[in-house]
């Protein structure tokens, strides 16, 4: 099943060339999985109160072009089938008239939020999702990011209380918005990427210093979200 939305224009959504930012492409994709997950009778507050929840633990985007504040713009997504009783995926889509702009793949695993751990995926749970044969990347999996231990520089950033969802953890997006900020930081030159990776490694549950640290690995950048003892909280690739 393919489960379709139209984006609602959103001015704080919008630089001032009238380009999408790029933390709205995951909040518009985080959405309209929530409205394929509560079509599919998986809402996330169902799940929350079952004491099992899908859990994020990666993104990977690739832009072919941003939209801009005057384009008519719908979102798409759907599910695969399992390869894994350990995790699961999904793909988006951003359209502009019909024609793809941006692309995007999750990763997800099903979490004992009473235990704190990972556990095997229910099979019935994507009976309503209907999963479709289409994978915008093939067979391609989520390589793993590997940082370069040459730090180029460093930011920090104190987390706000407005940075946590209903979870009690930092939200995902938030992570993107800390590596964009150590990148305006230390950059001059306009972030024209086209491939955007996060892979989240532990959640940051409260209000604290973090370090963005910001180095270089084969000609893309690569963003150390880290505490304040230098655990890896997640890692942004930006190419």
């Amino acid at each position: 099943m393919i489960f379709e939305q139209n984006y609602q224009i959103l001015v704080e959504d919008f630089e001032a060339d009238a380009s999408m930012k790029l933390p709205a492409i995951l909040r518009i994709f985080e959405n309209v999985g929530n409205g394929h997950s509560e079509l599919a009778g998986d809402g996330i507050f169902k799940a929350i109160s079952s004491n099992q929840a899908w859990v994020l633990s990666e993104w990977w985007i690739e832009i072919l072009k941003l939209p801009k504040y005057t384009d008519n713009i719908t979102a798409a997504t759907w599910s695969h089938d399992l390869s894994s009783l350990l995790w699961a995926t999904r793909d988006y889509v951003l359209k502009i008239d019909g024609e793809i702009c941006v692309k995007g793949m999750s990763k997800w695993i099903w979490f004992d939020l009473v235990q704190n751990k990972i556990c095997k995926i229910n099979t019935d749970i994507l009976t309503g999702y209907k999963p479709e044969p289409t994978k915008l990347f093939g067979e391609q999996k989520f390589d793993k990011i590997v940082a370069n231990n040459e730090i180029l520089a460093q930011t920090s950033i104190f987390v706000r209380w407005s940075d946590f969802d209903f979870n009690g953890h930092v939200h995902n997006v938030n992570y993107l918005n800390y590596a964009i900020e150590a990148l305006l930081a230390n950059l001059q030159n306009k972030m024209d990427f086209k491939k955007i990776r996060i892979s989240f490694k532990s959640p940051i549950v409260k209000k604290e210093e973090i370090l963005a640290k910001l180095s270089i690995e084969n000609e893309a950048y690569i963003v150390q979200i880290c505490d304040k003892f230098d655990q890896i909280k997640a890692l942004v690739k930006f190419e």
